[in-house]
């Protein structure tokens, strides 16, 4: 039998990453918001990514400036993860740009079914009634938010959002990897980072980098995309990984859509429909039932 203390101790590491796992959630429901009003400042997508990324990762280096090269920090396996990263933010991207946008949602919150699976196969996880039941309820209410896509279908726009749901679940499952033995602070400045570079050559072969309009509004703008749906996200996320897994942390950030309709209609005054407040109900109760 399993000592009180330790019992104790679990259930409050557990609730601890659950509500982890919610903030970051909200945190990146966020992103998209600071991003459009950006593009209205004449930023392109790959300068507000290149921007977004470098001051994230300059902040993580400084909170890691002695910790970054400690003898258990493998780089190579952290640069992977950060390249994982950078190719899900291009592969979301294309998805918008060729998709309508509730049938990229969808298909790119796949990636807590392909998350569940590969705990499953490889990793020889149990497949938990509760698990199962928060997936079911997270696509219903997915597609309840969504609502029938209307615009132009793509066999690429497709192929993209897929890939980037495979590539976010490979992220998701990849850094659980190194969360044991390397501080969360250290994975994120190392993948940040390690997006920053890629964003950056990507910028200079496009010709896309430039400084960004010397306002207070843009500064602003982008000092909040790296704080909030960046470095304190990703740190949530990590977080909730290490505490209560890969696969009940990616169940409960579907709930990232409704905190974006939330805002949504709280900032920029936009409906919130009855189906959409049906369709949340029904994720948040998914993500009630990873805390069993």
């Amino acid at each position: 039998m399993e000592p009180s203390h330790l019992s104790s101790s679990r259930a409050t590491g557990e609730a601890t990453g659950f509500l982890f796992a919610l903030l970051s959630a909200l945190l990146y429901s966020t992103e998209g918001l600071a991003a459009k009003l950006l593009y209205t400042y004449g930023l392109t997508p790959i300068a507000v990514l290149l921007w977004r990324f470098l001051l994230a990762a300059l902040i993580f280096v400084f909170l890691n400036r002695i910790r970054l090269f400690q003898s258990n920090v493998r780089p190579f396996p952290l640069i992977a993860a950060g390249l994982i990263q950078t190719f899900t933010v291009l592969f979301l991207f294309y998805a918008f740009a060729l998709l309508p946008a509730g049938l990229a949602i969808l298909l790119f919150y796949l990636y807590p079914a392909f998350v569940t699976a590969a705990d499953v196969i490889f990793l020889k996880e149990r497949l938990t009634a509760a698990r199962l039941a928060g997936l079911l309820l997270t696509s219903t209410g997915l597609l309840i938010i969504t609502g029938a896509p209307t615009g132009a279908f793509t066999f690429s726009g497709a192929v993209y959002a897929l890939l980037a749901a495979l590539t976010n679940a490979a992220f998701v499952i990849f850094s659980s990897r190194f969360l044991d033995e390397i501080p969360v602070y250290t994975v994120s400045a190392w993948t940040t980072g390690t997006a920053a570079l890629s964003f950056l050559f990507l910028a200079l072969a496009t010709g896309e980098f430039f400084l960004p309009d010397p306002s207070l509004q843009v500064y602003l703008l982008l000092a909040f995309l790296a704080l909030v749906p960046t470095v304190f996200a990703l740190v949530s996320l990590l977080t909730a990984v290490s505490r209560i897994g890969p696969a009940r942390t990616a169940i409960i950030a579907t709930l990232e859509p409704l905190f974006t309709a939330f805002l949504a209609c709280l900032i920029l005054g936009e409906s919130l429909p009855p189906h959409q407040l049906l369709g949340g109900l029904l994720i948040l109760l998914a993500a009630l039932l990873q805390k069993r």
